[in-house]
């Protein structure tokens, strides 16, 4: 069997480790050998994601691996809370934080783009007629998917008024930033700006939208804003436990998503690593998933272009990219300049890198109980698992 002259039926008469249970069958293992993975890889993989449970960097987690267009690792590992025996599974949703800006608001403004709907080069204040006197109207689609304005990192408290009209008061704080010189930091202000920019010209609404020419098309059903509106709260990874909201399960985290109600452009949409995957097999893809087109070629390569490169801006279009020049601490040292990805303030990570043939998501709820401090992080542990997927 091991040399795979016979087949394999065989089942394990005990259990082993955490992921290799009794009565399971052995079939990974023929799946490994089948595509000359060898054993001590995954191993290696599935050491590294459990030693970070072990050290409470995060309770529980997803983790997909795919490489030349197989799904090498699709895993669960840990629990809902370091409290509860409730398993993670592959169907677990979990909150995916700033994973929205690129699986939700870039993929919209590059279909819009695509239909011709926007110019990048053009001026915000075209679709945001609220901003025509300010500064900040003059800011173009592309500065604010580079993330190089004078834009703060995160809207003033003054911009969030529960009590008055939400997009009004936002826009209101952002017409009044005194306009300074331009730099690269990123920001969740223009990831809200870019959602209120893709609803007014599509007339429909950021989830709308994606779930229309992404989500429901591609059969994504576990992918979501607002999950509990359809999803059993049990089915939903907790993330933080906070002091004014209480245990945060189902609700979006990220305060400024929050405030909008869980739909937003910075923050605010649920997945599996499974589903977000199938997105990333896409866009790797050239665009076409399961033999079906969701964008154009064209339309991929030109939003993974550096176009502050001379600013010294790594990034691309809404996809944070490496570094420029010298080692990346925030992607494998082995991606290729042609790589792309992102990650989540709750513990989420995804990289693509179409020279290698392949794609890592790993979700977590690393927030739980408390943001703080961030092992996950300190660990190096997505990086880390960014790197192993070049061994495979």
């Amino acid at each position: 069997m091991l040399l795979g002259e016979i087949a394999n039926k065989a089942c394990l008469p005990v259990t082993v480790e955490p992921n290799m249970q009794q009565d399971e069958q052995t079939s990974e293992l023929q799946f490994y050998m089948d595509n000359n993975i060898e054993l001590k890889t995954v191993q290696s993989i599935d050491s590294l994601v459990l030693n970070g449970i072990a050290e409470k960097a995060y309770p529980g987690c997803q983790l997909v691996m795919i490489k030349d267009g197989k799904t090498i690792i699709n895993k669960a590992y840990g629990t809902f809370t370091y409290e509860s025996d409730k398993k993670i599974e592959t169907t677990t949703l979990f909150d995916i934080a700033s994973l929205t800006k690129v699986m939700a608001t870039t993929l919209a403004v590059m279909k819009l783009y695509e239909l011709d709907k926007i110019d990048l080069n053009d001026k915000i204040q075209q679709y945001l007629p609220e901003l025509k006197k300010s500064n900040a109207g003059k800011l173009t689609i592309k500065e604010l998917l580079s993330h190089y304005t004078f834009l703060p990192a995160v809207p003033l408290k003054s911009w969030l008024n529960p009590k008055e009209e939400k997009n009004k008061t936002f826009l209101k704080g952002v017409g009044e930033v005194k306009k300074k010189d331009k730099k690269y930091e990123y920001s969740d202000v223009h990831f809200v700006l870019l959602q209120m920019i893709v609803e007014n010209v599509s007339g429909l609404s950021l989830d709308e939208f994606a779930n229309k020419y992404f989500y429901s098309e591609m059969g994504l059903k576990n992918t979501m804003f607002c999950p509990l509106k359809s999803v059993n709260k049990e089915l939903i990874a907790p993330t933080e436990q906070d002091k004014k909201r209480g245990l945060i399960q189902g609700e979006v985290h990220d305060p400024t998503a929050y405030h909008f109600d869980g739909i937003c452009g910075n923050a605010g949409l649920f997945s599996t690593a499974e589903d977000i995957a199938k997105i990333c097999q896409m866009l790797m893809n050239e665009g076409v998933f399961e033999g079906k087109r969701y964008l154009e070629k064209s339309t991929i390569d030109t939003f993974n272009k550096r176009y502050f490169a001379d600013k010294n801006v790594r990034r691309g279009l809404g996809f944070d990219k490496p570094f420029i020049n010298g080692k990346s601490s925030h992607c494998s040292k082995y991606a290729s300049q042609n790589s792309f990805g992102h990650s989540g303030f709750t513990g989420t990570y995804l990289w693509i890198d179409p020279e290698n043939q392949s794609v890592i998501v790993f979700l977590s709820n690393r927030v739980y109980p408390s943001a703080t401090p961030n092992k996950l992080a300190q660990m190096n542990i997505r990086t880390d698992l960014n790197d192993m997927i070049y061994k495979l």
